[in-house]
């Protein structure tokens, strides 16, 4: 009896072990997290750029860390700092700098993108058939999207607006093909691009490139809640769900985690939408790339047309090769057109926010500009050329125009000549707007280095193991730009932070040491003779930051009444 018993307890002790056991064990592994995060969040800060590379040389042996960094004098040239500069590495969106450069000299600053519809055979009166082809046709517009377009919310709209010009010309057939002319960029367009990572793939930063756009080639899938607990979400796509079978697997419900995702199925046309809305809540949104862009355009075209009263007779033909346009025919009846903003606006919305979409259109459109067409080898071979014009031909063209491509290999030595190039031409204005500012803007905003920030203009570049920086730091008394600079850290996987860390770190670094050599100014007057604030004057005056704040909003003509 007594063995029973003790087998009994045994049998009921053990369980209880286990779950203590295994209890034991999470908090275990919780707290080695968090002592692993004190040590990288808190590790001792360098206070100079010497401990700065004592900390990276040992980040290189732990973890696999490399680093390569290159630091200038833009005024006596001179090297302030570096850290192995030539050692090229993955840039990520760094790579925009080149594409900015490329651009701008290829393309020029006011270079306009357009898109036209237009019937190939010219106008044909009185006739209620029109004997000839429609044709869509661009050269790589970023633009066709509602965020550039006045007065338009949905770009379908526009399309709407060309196909009932035709129906007001009287025409209700139209005897011949619906022609998407993507010829500008040649065979290597509408499909995910092999040089990207598939990590990349149905993620909305990374829109599949085409000759011609529509809402930058992504889907956005708008789930609101359905009214009882448990019903399907109530889906709507925008910019339009035409050509597009949806699998709405949504649930309406009060538990939590609410959130939606969406992913194309293999035929490239159904969407598999999975996910929970908050019942009575607020609406969720998934944003993905079209996978087949240019059918989705010709579908959406087609249909516009129907709803205007006009019968397309023909079939829908793809264009990918521009030895197949006949340039006799080009814009012979022009129903619609479509203009961008000039390109220096396109390019810095590129670099403020490190718009993925555009950078890709725009290196392509420089190959169109330069020889005609813009497959994948003829584009890298427009950049090797110009690279080779300006004396850098040691510098290897991209495979990308973005910067999501792992075979991009620059150095910050690159960089720094890259953007020294740029302040010293003509376009020193178009860089100097088109760099976030830390603190202020785009990419930077929430990046200071300094308290009040506004010191550093520079693109920054991310991708999982790749952390850049790289442009100009301004001297704090003078105003002016004093150092251009470029860091590139790579490594294994994810880095928990630890590259953006000792990015930051050197970054104030660099602040310190250039405000040390400027010298100190005293608070009346600093170094370009300019009177500071003087104290006598904030006794006098304890409305000072409301008068002058009224001063400034009314051009300085305001009157002191007292």
């Amino acid at each position: 009896m007594v063995e029973i018993e003790k087998t009994i307890i045994r049998v009921r002790i053990n369980p209880c072990l286990c779950r203590l056991a295994g209890k034991l064990r999470i908090y275990v592994i919780l707290l080695l997290s968090i002592f692993q995060l004190q040590v990288v969040t808190h590790s001792k800060k360098p206070a100079n750029t010497d401990q700065w590379i004592s900390s990276v040389r040992k980040a290189e042996k732990r973890y696999g860390e490399k680093w390569s960094v290159l630091v200038k004098d833009l005024e006596s040239d001179e090297t302030v700092f570096s850290y192995k500069p030539s050692r090229k590495l993955v840039p990520a969106s760094n790579r925009k700098i080149i594409i900015l450069a490329l651009a701008l000299e290829t393309l020029g600053p006011d270079f306009l993108f357009k898109t036209i519809l237009y019937l190939d055979q010219g106008k044909q009166e009185g006739l209620e058939t029109y004997r000839g082809n429609l044709v869509l046709y661009s050269n790589g517009d970023p633009t066709m999207d509602a965020s550039y377009i006045r007065g338009v919310r949905n770009p379908i709209n526009l399309i709407g607006q060309w196909c009932s010009e035709i129906a007001s010309a009287d025409i209700r057939d139209i005897d011949g093909d619906l022609i998407i002319d993507a010829s500008a960029f040649g065979e290597n367009q509408n499909v995910y691009p092999s040089v990207w990572d598939i990590r990349h793939q149905s993620l909305a930063y990374a829109p599949i490139p085409s000759a011609i756009t529509l809402s930058r080639n992504l889907l956005s899938l708008i789930v609101k809640p359905g009214k009882d607990s448990g019903d399907r979400g109530r889906v709507s796509v925008f910019p339009s769900k035409i050509g597009i079978h949806l699998n709405n697997r949504t649930v309406t419900g009060k538990r939590k985690p609410y959130g939606v995702t969406a992913m194309f199925g293999n035929d490239g046309r159904t969407i598999n939408l999975n996910g929970r809305v908050p019942l009575g809540g607020k609406q969720e949104v998934a944003v993905l790339p079209l996978k087949n862009p240019l059918e989705y355009i010709a579908h959406v075209l087609k249909e516009r047309l129907s709803k205007e009263g006009v019968r397309l007779n023909g079939n829908i033909r793809i264009m990918l090769d521009p030895e197949n346009r006949d340039p006799a025919t080009m814009q012979q009846y022009v129903v619609g057109t479509n203009i961008s903003p000039p390109l220096h606006k396109l390019l810095r919305t590129m670099m403020v926010r490190s718009n993925n979409f555009i950078s890709e259109q725009v290196w392509r459109a420089c190959a169109v500009r330069a020889v005609g067409r813009a497959d994948a080898p003829q584009v890298r071979d427009v950049e090797q050329d110009w690279l080779r014009r300006n004396g850098l031909s040691w510098i290897e063209p991209g495979y990308d125009g973005c910067g999501l491509s792992s075979l991009n290999r620059n150095s910050p030595a690159e960089f720094v000549i890259l953007l020294k190039m740029l302040y010293n031409s003509v376009y020193h204005d178009q860089l100097v707007s088109a760099l976030p500012v830390s603190g202020r803007s785009g990419t930077l905003k929430k990046r200071y280095f300094t308290r009040k920030g506004g010191r550093v203009h520079a693109k920054t570049g991310t991708l999982t193991g790749v952390t850049s920086l790289s442009g100009l730091i301004k001297d704090r008394h003078s105003g002016k730009f004093r150092y251009v600079f470029s860091i590139i850290g790579n490594a294994e996987g994810d880095t928990h932070g630890r590259l953006s860390m000792r990015t930051n770190q050197l970054m104030k670094l660099l602040i310190q040491r250039l405000d040390k050599s400027s010298g100190r100014v005293s608070r009346k007057q600093d170094s370009s003779g300019e009177t500071g604030t003087d104290p006598s004057v904030k006794k006098a005056h304890p409305n000072l930051k409301t008068r002058l704040k009224a001063w400034n909003k009314h051009g300085g003509n305001i009157v002191d009444r007292k």
